[in-house]
């Protein structure tokens, strides 16, 4: 499939249909950078429940803590939305692939 046709009134210019390789990498490169950033919001809580059990000593106390553990709901919601976004709209062969590559490149980061 194409990604330009040819206008049959002008010939020389040329018009998007629309774009068929970013428009699904998008959707899979934001759900796979949430889901990186939820990994990283998921170890910062881990850690604050570990502590707060081993040592005795309250960590939830802080907004911060609370601030942590609001932003890792709200980005495993938008992980799962804007990946469900992309399924609905293109094709599985290609969405669920570039997820997991930017899920492990932005987890590692």
């Amino acid at each position: 499939r194409a990604s330009y046709y040819d206008d049959p009134k002008d010939l020389n210019e040329k018009a998007w249909i629309k774009d068929e390789v970013m428009h699904p990498y998008t959707y899979a490169a934001l759900a796979g950078i949430i889901g990186g950033i939820s990994v990283l919001l998921a170890k910062c809580v881990a850690e604050l429940v570990k502590v707060t059990i081993e040592e005795g000593t309250a960590q939830f106390h802080s907004p911060v803590s609370w601030l942590f553990t609001i932003m890792l709901i709200v980005t495993c919601v938008a992980q799962v939305h804007w990946i469900n976004q992309g399924l609905e709209r293109y094709d599985s062969f290609y969405i669920v692939p570039m997820f997991h590559v930017h899920w492990n490149v932005w987890s590692i980061l």
